[in-house]
């Protein structure tokens, strides 16, 4: 659940956008994708990690769910990973989290 990296690699991703929007020849064009894929595979895993945090853990129920819903909406799971990943970003979604709940669950403080 605790699977971060540097909040600057944001720009990695718009620069891949804007490669792949601006139209600079086909090398560069396929540069951007690329990036835009991997960015985007990192900011997804990283909405995963923040739900999981946030739930407190998957159930082998859970697990399975998340199994079923992959293979029925992959697209949709993705893209809301994808959006869970990158407010994480600039909210720092699991801090908050911990600050505003951390008094009331026992939390011992430690990160």
């Amino acid at each position: 659940g605790d699977f971060r990296f540097h909040d600057h690699l944001i720009w990695l991703l718009i620069g891949g956008i804007l490669l792949v929007g601006w139209g600079w020849g086909e090398g560069w064009n396929r540069f951007g994708e690329n990036v835009v894929v991997f960015m985007g595979a990192l900011y997804a895993l990283r909405g995963v990690a923040v739900l999981v945090a946030l739930t407190g853990g998957v159930s082998v129920l859970g697990a399975a769910l998340g199994m079923v819903a992959m293979i029925l909406a992959a697209p949709l799971v993705l893209a809301g990973a994808l959006a869970v990943g990158l407010g994480d970003t600039w909210f720092d979604l699991r801090s908050r989290y911990r600050h505003g709940s951390g008094a009331e669950s026992g939390s011992n403080g430690t990160n």
